[in-house]
């Protein structure tokens, strides 16, 4: 215990010089710090000072289990405005979406009938906050009237649903019950889809709209079955107007890329249920027309083109460049491949999903109909859920930063170990049943050209998935401007900051471009307050990419109470803040939707302070 005190104390120190000094510019300490002596300190740490409770100080990871606790209640009044110290910029007009799982149990009485065993399987809870034109700011928190919830409601259990992990106890799965299952319990992405409406996604093409203002479900386009307990009767099965013959899909990737003529670009996974030579796999690149009426949804895709390949890979995200040479589309297969059967007859991912020996793949090809993409071998294998980024330098060359691992990031969000300090920690470095080590998250550079057919790979910070814990980013932001284009930063959720605890979280912001690229630039961090995804409002006119403002949710683990921060996009300092009427627990992604009103005067509340006058709970900036 002693030895792990000692490590765990120098890991510390390494982590929190090491990452100041990219500014300061000794650079022999980041030197010392990816020294191999410091690479054994800091994984003994995390195996040895995460086994033991005495060897770990009582203020960490405080509170953090709150993330995964239902939070049944909800909020709608919109006559409560928050109440929010600091100022609010006047150009911050508009509406902030997020969604993410709120509740893992369902229970009849007092007893638990049935509980999910996966952060990503919980049910879907819509938290909006509204910047109205007087400058006050109200809050709304609501559950997904989807099929799944409103069912959920009548049987008084937990439905039939593809989930990530099998419930406790497990469903009663037959494949007849598979296809009448909703699986619209969409927690993952927000998105516009007209005038005063927006859609939520998982990765399946099933969408469902609420209505931006009541967050009231008001349709759904579902690409299996419209559930009779779906609101109102109000689904529709998803058509395909360009390819009306019946493909199975296995999957939709959650991020869709959007046109500059706001049109959005997904992509589909086409799989087959059994073994016939005639059904064929791949992806299909299709396009969602934006809505133009109140109230309207997307219905319908429209297929341009194709990727055949040998097997389906599940694909969270995917990249889409703008110029030269027209937009373009780069998808990365990973090695994570679809038994389409398996998960039809057990409705489990982990039953349904398997990873290959094989390499990681990317395809490029020009965003048009009929189109043809180009394939390239990756130079190792990886396994990744995000792209950050993907542009075009020069006519047939193309960047892709994506955030990799040497294993699919699923498991470690099992519930068990989000809910568990010693295994939380240690996860990236302990091997799995089959002897992999799943690394750290680690953004990666994949140049691509397509005249010589040649792909390289190399980690922004340097340092490959296995030795990354100073830089494990992902829930990333950027301009809206650079999404397609080269670009110079991000904003991103930080982990294992300063700290061999994973749950030590930070908001930061990089520096991809310029003297001492890359580098954090600057952090957003308090002891035992967890942040969520970051939301990045411009400053209308600027030339700067890094001016305007970051909203997100914190929960802190301390008090219980979630908040609303908005920070300043280049120092990260706390520019106002304020507590929210319930808790906010795990959130995934969101969206800013702008008014097209902008206020031309800055609303104060209460009384500014300088962030840190609070005694303590100053925003920490490198």
């Amino acid at each position: 215990q002693q030895v792990a005190a000692l490590l765990k104390g120098l890991e510390r120190w390494c982590l929190f010089v090491g990452v100041s000094s990219f500014t300061s510019g000794m650079a022999f300490v980041a030197v010392l710090c990816r020294a191999p002596l410091f690479q054994m300190a800091f994984l003994a740490a995390m195996l040895l000072g995460t086994s033991s409770a005495s060897t770990q100080s009582s203020q960490e990871d405080v509170g953090y289990e709150l993330l995964f606790e239902d939070v049944l209640e909800e909020f709608d009044d919109p006559d409560k405005p928050l109440r929010f110290t600091g100022a609010i910029p006047s150009y911050v007009r508009g509406t902030f979406i997020q969604t993410g799982p709120a509740r893992w149990t369902w229970s009849k009485g007092s007893k638990v009938t049935r509980r999910m065993t996966h952060v990503l399987d919980g049910y879907s809870k819509i938290h909006k906050w509204e910047f109205r034109d007087d400058g006050s700011v109200t809050f709304t928190s609501k559950f997904l009237r989807s099929g799944f919830f409103e069912e959920s409601e009548q049987i008084q259990d937990i439905p039939l649903s593809v989930m990530a992990q099998p419930t406790e106890p497990p469903l009663d799965v037959s494949l007849l019950k598979f296809m009448k299952a909703p699986n619209d319990n969409n927690q993952v992405n927000v998105l516009s889809s007209g005038a005063g409406s927006a859609m939520l996604l998982s990765d399946t093409l099933t969408v469902v709209e609420v209505n931006q203002s009541s967050l009231e479900t008001t349709h759904e386009a579902n690409a299996m079955t419209c559930s009779k307990f779906v609101p109102g009767g109000r689904c529709n099965t998803m058509a395909n107007t360009s390819d009306p013959k019946v493909e199975l899909c296995a999957g939709a990737s959650a991020h869709l890329m959007q046109t500059d003529d706001g049109d959005y670009i997904g992509l589909r996974e086409i799989t087959r249920y059994v073994d016939i030579p005639m059904m064929k796999e791949g992806y299909s690149v299709y396009r969602m027309r934006q809505g133009t009426k109140a109230g309207s949804v997307i219905t319908a895709v429209e297929d341009l083109f194709k990727i055949p390949v040998k097997k389906t890979s599940y694909t969270h995200s995917f990249g889409m460049t703008k110029g030269p040479g027209g937009e373009h589309i780069v998808v990365a297969q990973q090695p994570v491949h679809y038994d389409a059967m398996k998960i039809a007859t057990t409705a489990v991912l982990n039953k349904g999903l398997y990873a290959a020996e094989e390499p990681s793949r990317f395809f490029v090809a020009p965003l048009r109909a009929g189109a043809n993409a180009v394939e390239i071998e990756a130079p190792s294998t990886f396994f990744f859920g995000h792209f950050v980024n993907a542009f075009s330098p020069a006519e047939g060359k193309f960047i892709a930063d994506i955030n990799v691992q040497d294993k699919l990031f699923f498991d470690r969000f099992d519930l068990g170990v989000q809910r568990n300090k010693t295994r939380r920690d240690a996860w990236p470095v302990q091997a799995d049943n089959k002897g992999k080590v799943p690394g750290f998250s680690t953004v990666t550079r994949y140049e691509i050209d397509l005249a010589t057919k040649t792909l390289t790979a190399s980690p922004l910070f340097g340092r490959l998935p296995k030795d990354n814990a100073l830089h494990e980013h992902d829930l990333f932001r950027l301009h809206p401007t650079d999404y397609g284009r080269e670009y110079c930063g991000y904003w991103a959720w930080q982990t294992y900051y300063n700290s061999s605890s994973f749950a030590s979280w930070a908001v930061v912001r990089t520096e991809l471009c310029g003297a001492g690229a890359p580098r954090v630039a600057a952090a957003w961090y308090r002891p035992n307050v967890y942040p969520g995804e970051v939301i990045f409002v411009p400053k209308p006119g600027s030339p700067s990419k890094v001016e305007g403002v970051l909203l997100f949710k914190t929960l802190d683990g301390t008090s219980g109470k979630s908040s609303l921060v908005l920070a300043d996009a280049q120092s990260l300092t706390t520019v106002a803040e304020a507590e929210l009427p319930v808790t906010v627990p795990f959130t995934v992604h969101g969206n800013w939707f702008p008014d097209t009103k902008l206020a031309g005067r800055m609303v104060s509340h209460a009384t500014p302070h300088a962030v840190g006058e609070d005694g303590g709970s100053a925003a920490f900036v490198v």
